[in-house]
């Protein structure tokens, strides 16, 4: 597969981590300007925390690999600048990452009130 066509699929599957996320804060929170207000704190908090060089940081760059937006953005920089973007770790830790989201999403829509 060409790299261009690569970042289709890495789009998508970001998409779906970070949608199952915001509608996970969005069950969760009692209403909505709180589930609003959590919201963007919270993915402004990834977005930017996945963005910082995770070999700048040192013994802390563990604590970013949590992190759903980290593995994408390692993935697109070796798509933009012909590194080695084929890394299946990432890839996997992101399709669990939107898998799990997305599970405890459906368990909060479904559960007993």
């Amino acid at each position: 597969m060409k790299k261009p066509l690569m970042i289709i699929p890495l789009l998508l599957i970001t998409s779906v981590a970070m949608g199952s996320i915001g509608s996970l804060i969005g069950l969760i929170a009692p209403d909505e300007g709180l589930a609003g207000l959590f919201g963007n704190l919270v993915m402004m908090g990834v977005l930017f925390l996945g963005m910082v060089p995770v070999n700048a940081v040192g013994q802390w760059s563990l604590a970013f690999w949590v992190l759903p937006s980290t593995g994408p953005l390692a993935i697109l920089k070796g798509l933009m600048f012909h590194g080695p973007y084929n890394t299946w770790s990432h890839w996997l830790g992101l399709c669990i990452y939107a898998a799990v989201a997305m599970a405890l999403s459906a368990y909060v829509i479904k559960r007993p009130q």
